[in-house]
């Protein structure tokens, strides 16, 4: 099954530019199971600037849109597909452990405890996201989403994201809000790329973009 055009903000216009730089590929791992055969890793952007408003139109806080947006993906994802939780505001922490979501309410309550904490731990967000997924199954699809309003503040993520698409684990950037705070350059670098060209770099600025792309997610997988 293969995912090719979205409702939001497609900002994957350098389709030649993949970001993996000159390292080695792990050949593509074609999922017959469908996404009940898929390892998801959700990275919430905590940081202090996700308390400021969703854009002019939408006052509620970008981290509470966050936080309903992921209860959405959890509860549509089927329960035999494993999902960890990652937060990352100062620092970085594993919320819940990759896992099968035989225990979706469990999940969903983890992610409405979530607040704001500090700066934006990027890079060890992708760091931990990696150490999450090195023992997954092999037969699993791998996928990170990673939800931010701005930049991380604790380095570079090139070389981690690039090890992570090395190993053959699929990375979504997604900017959410005004953009002000974008790189959209750097993220689209760090991103994955699908097998048509295109990067998986998103920009959303209202919630109802951001919630269809996630719902789609949930039940597609983007070769």
């Amino acid at each position: 099954m293969e995912t090719r055009i979205w409702d939001g903000i497609d900002n994957s216009q350098d389709k030649s530019n993949s970001g993996y730089g000159n390292i080695s590929l792990a050949p593509a791992i074609r999922n017959s199971g469908g996404v009940d055969k898929t390892d998801n890793v959700v990275l919430i952007d905590i940081s202090g600037s996700t308390q400021d408003a969703t854009s002019s139109n939408d006052s509620t806080p970008k981290l509470i849109r966050e936080k309903e947006v992921t209860t959405m993906f959890i509860s549509k994802l089927p329960p035999c597909a494993k999902f960890s939780l990652i937060s990352f505001g100062e620092p970085a922490r594993v919320e819940i452990p990759l896992q099968p979501l035989n225990q979706k309410l469990n999940a969903i309550q983890k992610v409405q405890q979530l607040d704001y904490n500090g700066a934006t731990g990027m890079r060890h967000a992708l760091t931990l996201a990696r150490k999450e997924l090195q023992g997954s199954y092999t037969n699993y699809f791998r996928r990170v989403y990673c939800i931010t309003d701005g930049m991380g503040t604790d380095g570079d993520c090139t070389k981690i994201a690039n090890r992570l698409k090395a190993e053959n684990i699929q990375l979504h950037f997604i900017g959410f809000g005004s953009g002000n705070e974008i790189d959209e350059a750097t993220m689209r670098n760090l991103a994955s790329t699908s097998e048509d060209g295109r990067i998986l770099y998103m920009h959303f600025t209202e919630f109802s973009q951001l919630s269809r792309y996630m719902g789609t997610q949930s039940q597609t997988i983007t070769y």
